[in-house]
């Protein structure tokens, strides 16, 4: 998982320089930012509401992991592996910090799982030729291959603001899907409204929001002199409903529909402008 911080357009990351500045930052700070104890109270609270919303995700829990397969994409530590690993027989993360894909194959060894079931790949697949760096432990890595194809699930936690380019990211990634198969984003939404639809599933504390488009509620806005705020994208800092369901269709996906929680009451210790995600789900079209 990326940073869940909220950043105004100060000090955002220029163009053509995002993924860089990602790289650099995540493979020598990103370990430390995310073992803060806010980010694993917050992390808590995920968990929970993707493991009380499994089945709206489409992910199967009745037939067993065999043969099935996940795509943690911008992976970090393995936030999305952690969760739902026990129901997939592959889980793969790839991340553009190479220190971030030491922290998901350490996070691997650390649930007690072999490279054969939990790997991480340093590759950007936002590029338009991605080529692939495998990690410790790993043969060598062929992006082209059927390994990295067919994939059931696959999933962004909180990592879009931080790609120039979200549109070509979320399509390469849903070509990597098979039929049927499932893509979730989570991340920050553009704004707040008042409406009530769209809240997570089996939590008393997920409310709706996100449908604007406004990028300065002072909600969002945080010190421009945040460590990370370089990493972020000054074009897709956070997502409204059009946004996400634009993008998701344009990627060849259907069925999409967001979820939208606030934890700003559950966590203690929030830097301004966190506490507010959505989970957008898309189904590959069969």
């Amino acid at each position: 998982m990326a940073s869940s911080h909220h950043t105004s357009t100060a000090n955002l990351a220029a163009p053509g320089t995002i993924a860089s500045a990602n790289e650099e930052f995540f493979s020598n700070s990103g370990e430390s930012m995310l073992n803060q104890q806010w980010v694993k109270d917050v992390q808590v609270v995920m968990k929970k509401q993707l493991e009380n919303n499994i089945d709206w995700l489409g992910i199967d829990t009745r037939d067993g992991p065999d043969g099935k397969k996940m795509l943690d994409y911008a992976c970090g530590m393995g936030f999305l592996s952690k969760v739902f690993h026990p129901h997939f027989s592959k889980c793969i993360g790839i991340d553009i910090a190479p220190g971030m894909i030491k922290a998901y194959n350490s996070t691997a060894a650390n649930l007690g799982l072999a490279p054969e079931r939990m790997y991480g790949v340093h590759a950007d697949l936002s590029n338009p030729n991605p080529t692939a760096q495998a990690g410790a432990g790993v043969s060598a890595v062929d992006l082209s291959s059927e390994e990295f194809s067919n994939f059931d699930f696959a999933g962004v936690a909180l990592a879009l603001h931080h790609i120039e380019h979200p549109q070509e990211a979320v399509s390469r990634i849903v070509e990597r899907l098979r039929p049927g198969g499932v893509f979730l984003a989570i991340d920050r939404p553009a704004g707040e409204s008042g409406g009530d639809e769209g809240h997570a599933h089996g939590h008393g504390h997920g409310h709706g929001h996100g449908h604007g488009h406004s990028h300065d509620n002072d909600e969002d806005q945080i010190d421009p002199s945040h460590p990370a705020a370089h990493t972020i994208s000054h074009a897709h800092a956070s997502f409204s409903r059009e946004d996400v369901e634009r993008m998701f269709k344009d990627a060849g996906l259907v069925d999409v529909e967001l979820l939208y929680f606030d934890y700003r009451g559950e966590v203690a210790g929030l830097p301004k402008g966190a506490g507010r995600l959505f989970f957008a789900r898309g189904r590959k079209l069969e």
